[in-house]
């Protein structure tokens, strides 16, 4: 039977007893069970701490005076000491509660990751002891905050609506709980020179770019004492920086270690970078690609709208019913945002009378110094087409990731139930397609993205773009289909007239293989038709003038990657931007 080790940072905690008898107590197999603490605590006044003892042989102890401890990542470094091989390791605060069968479901989740190297970490539910947990709660996901003046970035968690079907890959984790195999303690170590404000951002850097990806349960399976959520006659328990007079050297110290790791502010300082690499980032991918991924730009101490609303995490709106509030953002702009309507006529972002194919396509050239683009100069006006903007390694790796997942069968918008502040859906007959989740691949196709917007059709276009929606890839089965349409109006009959209905304004598909018969993309009023080829990539204005349907597939299955964009200076139909979109900071120059 596979064993757990459960390490432990108990900083004179009354609850720490508690917490491992409930441990012990709902694991379906507690022999499996083997706990590491390292006990931070004073003999003499401290006594209460240790009025239970549960399972002695399975619970494994180094033991310190409070005055000896650094804090709360130097006391996990402590426990991690206490590993004895065990496959498993969980990584908990003193004061949890846990699950019937908590051994079980982690183990069965962690499986359920299609990553190779994963670790579970979210912040757990809510309990006020001695056992009064927050029931009917929905599990978490985490995501970055603003910078603290001080130059702290902390991460919070996001309570779901809706628990989701499979573990959500995330960006960050939190030391309040971790779960892995055990390989996870030999690769990454805690690093005892930080603080507390330093553990979950540099462990969250440090997991991604050593080739690990981070989880956050479908479910509750544990439960945290919550200092802030204490009733007023619950006894707290004290903190390190309460009683220690030096935390702010230890604080200041974990933060000028981190600002070095994350290269924000090199230090030669032997103090600040004792044993660095020991503790530092991996190489299996770089920073870089995690700020990427995350939202945050350590360099500029900034973070994005991608990462403070959760944009990373695939499918973000189906499990909140509501977008994130992020109010240092919120307050500001929702209700100038709100204000632009589509009362007044849209801002044409294209017009036929002044767009110069010829001189678009120059402008694309330019854009990509050294690189042959094989673009369609014949294509009609506005629609940019280039053959063999992705490879076919590129191609072939995507197409084979879309075929080992999972798929839904996609809605359309319904125009007369959807609002300024939500979008209502419905099945359309006249669509026959299925979404795939590229969460697995995230990374890989916005970096594929980012160049499209950017580069290509910011330069095609001559506009800069605002956000884009997170990218989908579509799967058209046999008989898959998508009727005619256009992708940001609705014909609207009674008005005889077309209703703008979402916010894109431009529209882009790169296809991704080609074993299938049929699935010509058709733009009706250019009376154009074309065979999609792997690795080509089309771009057109999302509104009526472009009316496209995707014909039938007659066999085999079609894959392609589509998002929608908005650009700057066009006025908004919607309060928000669609759940997961990404904001575009690069802006065109040339």
């Amino acid at each position: 039977m596979k064993t757990i080790f459960v390490q432990i940072a108990s900083y004179r905690d009354t609850e720490c007893q508690w917490t491992v008898k409930d441990l012990f107590a709902k694991a379906k197999h507690p022999e499996r069970v083997h706990v590491g603490i390292c006990w931070q605590y004073d003999p003499d006044k401290d006594k209460d701490c240790f009025t239970e003892t549960v399972l002695p042989e399975q619970v494994r102890i180094n033991p310190f005076h409070w005055e000896e401890s650094q804090g709360v990542c130097w006391a996990r470094h402590q426990a991690q000491q206490l590993w004895d091989g065990e496959d498993y390791v969980l990584s908990i605060d003193s004061h949890m509660r846990f699950v019937q069968g908590w051994d079980e479901l982690l183990i069965k989740q962690l499986d359920e990751c299609p990553s190779p190297k994963t670790v579970l970490s979210n912040y757990p539910a809510g309990y006020t002891p001695p056992d009064h947990l927050q029931t009917g709660t929905k599990p978490t996901v985490i995501r970055a905050h603003l910078y603290t003046p001080q130059g702290d970035l902390r991460v919070r968690e996001v309570r779901l609506d809706h628990a989701p079907k499979k573990p959500l890959l995330g960006a960050f984790c939190t030391g309040k709980f971790i779960f892995a195999k055990s390989a996870f303690i030999r690769e990454i170590p805690c690093d005892p020179y930080l603080y507390s404000a330093q553990e979950d951002i540099a462990l969250s850097a440090r997991l991604f770019t050593h080739g690990y990806d981070v989880y956050s349960l479908k479910n509750v399976a544990l439960y945290h004492y919550y200092r802030q959520t204490a009733g007023s006659d619950a006894k707290l328990p004290p903190t390190h920086w309460e009683d220690n007079p030096s935390w702010l050297r230890l604080q200041e110290r974990g933060r000028k270690r981190l600002n070095h790791l994350l290269g924000y502010a090199p230090n030669e300082n032997p103090e600040i970078i004792q044993d660095i690499d020991k503790y530092g980032l991996g190489t299996k991918r770089s920073l870089a690609d995690y700020e990427t991924f995350s939202g945050v730009n350590f360099r500029q101490r900034t973070v994005s709208e991608h990462g403070l609303r959760c944009a990373f995490i695939e499918n973000m709106g189906h499990y909140i019913d509501k977008a994130i509030y992020i109010p240092e953002i919120d307050d500001a702009s929702v209700k100038s945002v709100a204000s632009e309507t589509a009362k007044e006529p849209v801002v044409k972002v294209l017009e036929p009378t002044t767009f110069d194919q010829p001189l678009a396509i120059e402008r694309v050239i330019k854009a990509n110094p050294g690189r042959e683009l094989n673009i369609d100069k014949e294509a009609p006006e506005g629609l940019l087409i280039i053959y063999d903007y992705l490879d076919r390694k590129t191609c072939s790796m995507l197409t084979k990731y879309a075929d080992s997942q999972t798929f839904t069968e996609l809605t359309v918008v319904d125009p007369h139930k959807s609002t300024k502040d939500k979008i209502v859906s419905y099945k359309d007959e006249g669509r026959i397609t299925h979404h795939v989740d590229i969460d697995g691949k995230a990374l890989e196709i916005l970096n594929i993205m980012n160049d499209v917007y950017c580069r290509q059709m910011a330069a095609f276009f001559n506009v800069n773009f605002e956000w884009y929606e997170r990218p989908q890839i579509l799967r058209y089965p046999p008989g898959g289909k998508y009727n005619q349409h256009a992708d940001s109006e609705h014909w609207e009959a009674s008005k005889n007239e077309w209703v703008r209905v979402q916010d894109r304004d431009f529209s882009v598909l790169v296809y991704l293989n080609d074993e299938y018969e049929g699935g010509e993309l058709q733009l009706v009023q250019q009376n154009f038709t074309i065979k999609p080829k792997p690795g080509m990539m089309l771009a057109f204005p999302s509104d009526h003038r472009y009316l496209h349907a995707a014909l039938p597939t007659t066999s085999g299955i079609r894959y392609v990657i589509v998002s929608w964009a908005a650009a700057v200076g066009v006025k908004r139909v919607r309060t928000q931007m669609p759940y997961g979109s990404v904001y575009v900071r690069q802006k065109r120059t040339a």
